[in-house]
């Protein structure tokens, strides 16, 4: 037989190549196959990024999930019809059984997910991109921090933001004690800002970061779905259908639930006295209540049904137009120069006194008690209640952007915002 001319070769090198190059992305096929069903480990290094959109995975609504939550929901929403005053006196009890012996669990909790997520997204670890190596961000920078600061803090900025530093100025908080500040005084003023940059403006934007990397780099480069339980799998394969994983979704749909109706209910309260105190008239009962959510509950509705990149972006683009007015109008026509001395001083105050903030504990005394559970240990609890439902929107809106860009932005954006609000 004649031999090769140059372009057989050619031809036939090619050949090889594609041949190799289809065992290999077969190799990596099945390994990634066996990563992302729990059958095998695989380093994070070695996965090329493969997102669960692009996966035959199918994630239809999970019947254990839904028909427990919806029960133990409405059981407690009867009961609130009932006995009111008993749910009530249950969930005080509650809450301070929680201060009392969880709060050192809480505080160790935040301090911990914050060395994480630093550790994270400054370390080599963080050119690690969510999602394939080629996926890009769907949002510019400006509206992604708008959507990540709407879902984050809303009306509790409004409601907490201007209410919360004035009484840790009328009452100086126990972190201070022993430093001879007077309540009410101009030296209070500092510290009370302080003590809100804690509970409002830093470590509860942590929290929701580190949920949401975890549900973006599971869903995103792992191939994994997007729930609360499938960030497990390592732990309990296959744990979407796991019953720890379906016990973990349950809790992680009430918390959600819970938390929000809560925010709604405040945001509620708030619009009818300030609608009561501008009109002159008296618009208490719970008729109007109903009426503020019932409007509330159908913006919500529309912008989640119209889905992130029209509904919520619009509306997230709005509500961070409104932050600017709002912010620079109280700056202008306010008392300008003394605010603008009191941001860096309050900032200073923060990092200065923040291993104080954390050494405050029940067990101190009666006043470290009662402080900590109406204020620092209930503001752990409750960002950590948000977390799975801002978490997971985190995660949608941040496919494409590498970790040390998401735990940059996720944690340190809406917090600046915060700061100067």
């Amino acid at each position: 037989m004649p031999d090769k001319t140059p372009r057989d070769q050619d031809h036939h090198d090619d050949t090889v190549v594609l041949r190799r190059r289809s065992r290999v992305n077969q190799v990596n096929s099945e390994r990634i196959r066996k990563a992302v069903t729990g059958q095998k480990s695989i380093h994070p290094a070695l996965v090329p990024g493969i997102s669960v959109e692009d996966t035959a995975i199918r994630y239809p609504t999970n019947k254990v999930v839904f028909s427990v939550a919806f029960v133990v929901s409405m059981a407690v929403v009867v009961w609130a019809f009932i006995a009111p005053a008993n749910l009530n006196s249950v969930g005080v009890a509650m809450q301070t059984w929680v201060v009392g012996n969880m709060g050192w669990l809480f505080t160790l909790v935040m301090l911990g997910i914050t060395i994480f997520m630093l550790a994270v997204g400054y370390s080599p670890t963080g050119r690690i991109r969510l999602g394939a190596d080629d996926a890009e961000p769907e949002f510019s920078t400006t509206t992604w921090i708008s959507m990540l600061f709407a879902a984050g803090l809303g009306i509790g900025l409004i409601f907490y933001g201007p209410m919360e530093p004035l009484i840790h100025f009328q009452s100086v908080p126990p972190a201070f004690d022993g430093l001879g500040i007077e309540d009410g005084t101009g030296a209070a003023a500092a510290p009370g800002v302080a003590q809100s940059i804690l509970h409002q403006a830093s470590f509860p934007w942590v929290t929701y970061s580190f949920v949401g990397g975890a549900i973006a780099y599971t869903a995103y480069r792992r191939g994994r779905l997007p729930l609360i339980s499938a960030i497990f799998e390592p732990v309990f394969p296959n744990s979407p259908n796991h019953p720890v994983g379906k016990l973990i979704d349950i809790f992680a749909v009430l918390v959600t639930l819970f938390g929000t109706a809560m925010s709604l209910g405040i945001g509620a309260l708030q619009i009818q006295t300030g609608t009561s105190i501008l009109t002159g008239q008296d618009l208490t009962g719970n008729g109007w209540v109903v009426a503020i959510l019932t409007i509330m509950t159908t913006l919500f509705t529309f912008s989640a049904v119209s889905g992130v990149k029209t509904g919520i972006r619009i509306l997230s683009n709005a509500n961070m137009g409104l932050v600017l007015f709002m912010g620079a109008f109280v700056l202008l026509l306010g008392p300008t120069v003394y605010l603008l001395d009191l941001l860096p001083s309050s900032v200073l105050t923060f990092f200065k006194t923040v291993p104080d903030f954390f050494s405050v504990n029940a067990s101190e005394g009666p006043r470290e008690a009662e402080f900590v559970g109406a204020w620092t240990t209930m503001y752990w609890a409750w960002w950590i209640s948000w977390s799975p439902f801002v978490g997971m929107f985190f995660a949608k809106i941040s496919k494409g952007r590498t970790l040390r860009e998401y735990v940059t932005v996720t944690i340190f954006a809406p917090a600046a915002i915060s700061v100067l609000w």
